[in-house]
């Protein structure tokens, strides 16, 4: 169970194994905060290990390890609660999820990690959105390595997560360039060959809902506990209908809208909240105070002295069980383990009993969207096109295929604009042709993929998303000039270099508040850095792979506007390293 203040459990979940990096990870979410997804690839790289790290930390993760990282997200379904200026590198490893049918819900992580032959797996699967929520969720963590030889056809469990692989990479809109793809298709293989270590007390299997294919699991049990903050009585009958007795934990304002009558009304069915959500009385207290309480998904079903446990994102929802794509991770094992006793002893200092109302109160909307938040996952579902050309400033021409839309019963107002300037957007979605919408002098590094779409009802409800445009014509080192923007500051340079090349920096860096030696002077004193010499030779010695990133940084800073003071002879300094490191690759692949 994860605690609503900290995610610290998860970064651990997801830091390498001592002595391996990450090779890939795959990453799942209904709803994505891109200020969050930002702390993603600091887990994987050793700025992860500060509690507060700097800028120049962050930026070297994300230039480290981004084109490694995949995450699939609901389109219509993504925010911004921070600020804006580094989002632009999370660009290529964003992808909007657009179901067949339902919402996509899982929340998972797939991951690979190497240490040179050496392979190693991580299945992640929890009821943890990648927001900044504050819910009580759950998650379970698996790991695994390459089979030995052929294994046997009942071994290869993890064929439904190499489906769900190939499912988002065909549901993503915009599509994913080619060398993403392959990537991801090949870690889908890899994934159907891996043997998952798991006590063998345990049986393991893997469900993937909402896959063209995929079936309900079995639920027949004489007692069945459910965990799930949304519950609608079609879902709970889809669980329990094969139990005699049930116990269910969920959020009062979903309890008070349960009827008693039809399925619920069984002499050995008994209802519980999150300690803090109901006073003495039983009485619900404030929407804020519930809707901070639980998010987590567990279901438990005993019958004779075995159990089986399911953890992951599917709520006790008909939407879940038969239209939603959702992940559960189930294991089979002995009942005092993972039955429903176990299960509500473990939580027995946090439950109180909340018996069901005689006269239920309406019942909120299932999985909690609206239909303003359903009518703006269909308008995301169809991608802005932007066409960028000119040589800079540059001209974007917005397009989109779908007709342009102002209002409709359910939209009173519509207003987008580009997530880098408030100015380039209308209030209108553009439309092809003669409906595009077209902006003159826009600066290189006001360029995003990112559009802010805003709706409001004509009741005065308002919901915003944010959007990953197609773009078109997107000039080279767009992304890397939206760096050097962030490191005027000569020493900002410098460490972020260091993190590059992935040289532990301690002790190297003078410990002035610049990194410079003595005060800071004037802003065009160049200060000077002990140790630059030997962390470059040490890169080299090493073959760093973060050196041709390193060289990229370089240039854009250095074509900057206002470059940083750098050293005396940097630039000498670091061509001489450059060149060095040139001829030893030439000359590796001629061998």
């Amino acid at each position: 169970m994860l605690d609503p203040t900290s995610r610290i459990l998860l970064a651990d979940e997801l830091t390498p194994p001592r002595g391996f990096r990450l090779s890939r990870a795959v990453g799942t979410s209904f709803t994505l905060d891109l200020t969050a997804a930002l702390s993603i690839p600091m887990a994987f790289t050793a700025a992860g290990l500060e509690e507060e790290p700097e800028k120049a930390g962050i930026i070297g993760a994300l230039m480290g390890v981004s084109e490694r990282i995949d995450i699939f997200a609901q389109s219509g379904a993504w925010s911004l609660t921070g600020p804006t200026d580094l989002v632009t590198l999370l660009e290529p490893a964003l992808h909007p999820v657009n179901p067949i049918r339902g919402i996509f819900h899982p929340k998972i992580w797939l991951m690979e990690f190497t240490d040179g032959e050496a392979h190693r797996y991580r299945m992640i699967s929890s009821s943890r959105n990648l927001t900044f929520d504050h819910s009580w969720d759950t998650l379970i963590s698996i790991d695994g390595a390459p089979a030995s030889g052929v294994e046997p056809a009942d071994q290869r469990i993890a064929d439904p997560l190499a489906e769900l692989v190939e499912y988002m990479i065909g549901r993503s809109r915009p599509g994913l360039p080619e060398g993403r793809r392959r990537h991801l298709l090949d870690f889908a293989t890899r994934l159907r060959h891996t043997v998952w270590d798991v006590d063998q007390h345990f049986d393991l299997t893997f469900h993937v809902l909402g896959l063209p294919g995929s079936t309900t699991p079995d639920f027949t049990a004489t007692h069945t506990l459910v965990a799930s903050p949304f519950v609608t009585e079609q879902g709970l009958r889809t669980i329990t209908d094969r139990t005699h007795q049930v116990d269910l934990i969920s959020r009062t304002t979903t309890l008070d809208g349960l009827s008693t009558t039809s399925s619920l009304r069984r002499s050995a069915f008994r209802s519980w909240v999150m300690d803090g959500q109901a006073d003495d009385d039983g009485e619900a207290e404030s929407d804020e105070v519930t809707l901070t309480g639980l998010h987590a998904k567990v279901i438990s079903c005993a019958f004779d002295h075995r159990a089986r446990l399911f953890i992951g994102s599917a709520n006790a929802t008909e939407a879940a069980w038969n239209r939603n794509v959702e992940v559960m991770v189930e294991l089979e094992g002995r009942r005092h383990e993972l039955g429903p006793d176990a299960i509500r002893r473990s939580l027995a200092s946090m439950l109180v009993e909340y018996p069901l109302s005689e006269e239920p109160t309406p019942e909120v909307e299932e999985d909690g969207l609206s239909a303003l938040e359903h009518r703006l996952h269909r308008l995301a579902a169809v991608p802005f096109g932007i066409a960028i050309t000119g040589e800079g400033p540059y001209r974007l021409t917005v397009t989109r295929d779908d007709p342009p839309v102002a209002s409709t019963p359910e939209i009173g107002k519509l207003t987008w604009h580009l997530l880098s300037r408030e100015d380039l957007g209308a209030d209108q979605l553009p439309g092809d042709g003669d409906d595009a919408t077209v902006f003159d002098g826009v600066e290189l590094t006001d360029i995003t993929a990112f559009v802010r779409l805003t709706v409001e009802s004509p009741e005065g409800e308002r919901r915003s998303t944010v959007l990953m445009a197609d773009l078109m014509g997107d000039p080279p080192g767009r992304r890397h000039a939206v760096v050097a923007r962030q490191l005027r500051d000569p020493s900002k340079l410098i460490e972020l270099l260091m993190v590059l090349l992935d040289i532990n920096t301690a002790g190297l860096l003078p410990a002035g508040p610049l990194g410079s030696t003595g005060a800071q002077g004037p802003a065009s004193a160049a200060p000077t850095f002990p140790g630059l010499l030997e962390t470059l030779l040490q890169a080299l010695a090493a073959d760093a792979e973060g050196l041709d990133e390193a060289k990229k940084l370089v240039e854009y800073v250095m074509a900057d506007d206002e470059p940083p003071h750098l050293p005396p002879n940097f630039l000498a300094l670091w061509e001489a390293a450059w060149q060095a490191h040139r001829q030893h690759s030439e000359s590796e692949e001629t061998t």
